[in-house]
């Protein structure tokens, strides 16, 4: 059975009513400066957590110039042993700077249907079932997953239960006809690329090389090919970058430690690239087109959702869930399949989840097979870290590169060469606004509906034949409106439950334009009908 959930984001005219909350809390907070929140970890040379640094032991530099920290900490779960030889101190923060006690966190899976191959998904919830079977509980660590569908939607509820959550994996839905449509597109694609006529599909570039424009009559049918090709591509690309960016505001509205762990093939970070160049070997008089005929980078959109989870301390990490098959190609046997095509396709997409963990202090876990040792390498991550701020001015919109180093004399005192610091890189800063919008989000997502408005949901005559219609009323009285300036509209969130499951469907937005008299009526009758 579905349930519709509402909840309502008002105009900054509208108010709930009487008590004070934590949301009015929110609105009635003014800072000049603001805290930067940085979640750092450092690894020596085999990958293992660097424990018992301090403050002083690091330096944190914003746009180049190092900034003073004012907090500073040292999270060490408790089930996480120091390697040996390595001082391991006890939580130290700074004088009058803020500690933050370890604290629960959250694993969110987010399977990018969009962007992955039914049989690939399998492989990756197979190793997943056997992992957390074989495994203790490092902490308390909650498991989730989000399915990049058609709505995008929170399939299993967050739990620390790893024997429900196995059970909520096993019944699954399968994964949607088109989740195919990548390879179908690919394959379509690359058997124009080819042409009909062609005997030799691994011959090198410099055999290629002899063609002449004359031996190339289908170069627009490949051309035609390449632009239908990116067509799908970009669609699918927008679908995970929107798909991430809303789990990322989910996330945001959660307390404590939160990974979104993407599991896919990747967007294409340069829309058909292994198009260009496949049509570059064959025909000689599109080997100089071949950065044209491609679509626009989306680095910056990738950047931008980086930038979002930084500001609400959500870290990213990914599992190519392509991996060592990406030489696979089921027209082309993988002996003669062109090496330069080969990587081509493998950095095209393994650059955008690059670009994703990167940026917020995650990693890329490349080549995958069995899962199990990179599951087990992020638990270890998120046993250990240190937690380090600075001041600055909120400036909302901004994005803040941020770098953070361990001074090289410091690792030299320990005897450790180069280490690599995992931490945010460019984090925006948000408004309240934002961070409210975070919160409803969370609250519909995850289960923990606020209905400080006292929103009712009834049945409605439908629009359309065979649907059931849904109607939100909103008791007036629970709203103080300003009425100098009334609000031009409100904008009410619906989410779709299944109470058997709980698997949740993305927030649908409803803009309601309000007039003078659909006020006054709603005065009369007492409240506001949507």
């Amino acid at each position: 059975m579905l349930v519709m959930i509402s909840a309502l984001l008002l105009s900054t005219t509208v108010a709930a009513q009487s008590r004070p909350t934590a949301l009015d809390e929110v609105f009635s907070e003014e800072l000049d400066v603001s805290l930067v929140e940085l979640d750092v970890l450092v690894l020596d040379g085999k990958g293992n957590a660097v424990t018992g640094l301090r403050a002083e032991d690091f330096r944190v530099l914003e746009e180049k110039i190092e900034r003073p920290i004012a907090s500073f900490g040292e999270i060490v779960k408790p089930e996480f042993r120091a390697q040996p030889g390595v001082e391991q101190r006890p939580p130290a923060p700074l004088e009058g700077g803020k500690f933050d006690a370890p604290n629960e966190t959250l694993v969110m899976l987010f399977v990018d249907h969009a962007n992955l191959m039914p049989n690939r998904r399998a492989r990756v919830l197979h190793f997943l079932d056997r992992y957390l079977e074989e495994t203790t509980p490092s902490g308390a660590v909650r498991f989730g997953l989000v399915l990049n569908d058609r709505p995008l939607r929170v399939a299993i509820a967050p739990t620390t239960d790893r024997a429900k959550f196995r059970r909520q994996v096993a019944a699954l839905p399968n994964p949607p006809a088109s989740s195919a449509r990548v390879d179908l597109d690919r394959q379509e694609a690359i058997r124009v690329m080819r042409g009909p006529d062609d005997p030799a599909p691994g011959r090198s570039r410099a055999d290629r090389a002899s063609t002449t424009v004359a031996d190339c009559p289908e170069r627009m049918e490949k051309i035609g090919a390449i632009g239908r090709y990116i067509d799908g591509v970009e669609r699918r690309n927008q679908r995970t970058l929107l798909g991430l960016d809303a789990t990322v505001t989910m996330l945001g509205g959660v307390e404590g430690t939160k990974v979104l762990l993407y599991v896919g093939e990747g967007p294409e970070l340069q829309p058909g690239l292994e198009m260009a160049l496949r049509a570059g070997f064959a025909c000689a008089d599109l080997r100089s087109q071949e950065v044209t005929l491609t679509g626009s980078l989306i680095e910056r959109d990738l950047r931008g959702v980086a930038a979002n989870a930084n500001a609400y301390r959500v870290t990213l990490y990914a599992l190519d869930a392509g991996g060592a098959r990406l030489e696979e190609d089921f027209t082309e046997p993988r002996a003669i399949l062109d090496p330069e095509l080969r990587q081509a396709r493998a950095s095209n997409l393994q650059g955008s989840m690059f670009i994703l963990a990167d940026e917020t202090g995650g990693r890329l876990f490349r080549n995958l097979g069995d899962v199990r040792p990179h599951l087990e390498r992020l638990e270890r991550d998120l046993e250990h870290r240190y937690e380090m701020a600075y001041e600055a001015p909120p400036e909302p919109g901004r994005v803040r590169r941020v770098k953070v180093e361990v001074r090289k004399e410091r690792l030299e005192k320990l005897g450790l060469g180069k280490v690599r610091v995992l931490h945010r890189s460019a984090i925006r800063s948000i408004g309240e606004n934002e961070r409210l919008v975070a919160q409803l989000f969370a609250a519909l997502w995850l289960g923990n509906e606020d209905n400080e408005l006292d929103i009712g949901v009834f049945h409605a005559e439908p629009e359309t034949a065979g649907r059931t219609g849904v109607g939100v009323r909103v008791p007036y009285d629970r709203l103080v409106l300003d009425e100098a300036t009334p609000p031009e509209r409100l904008r009410i969130f619906l989410m779709a439950r299944d109470e058997e499951s709980g698997a949740r469907t993305l927030p649908k937005e409803h803009f309601e334009d309000l007039t003078a008299s659909a006020l006054e009526r709603g005065r009369a009758a007492g409240s506001l009908e949507f």
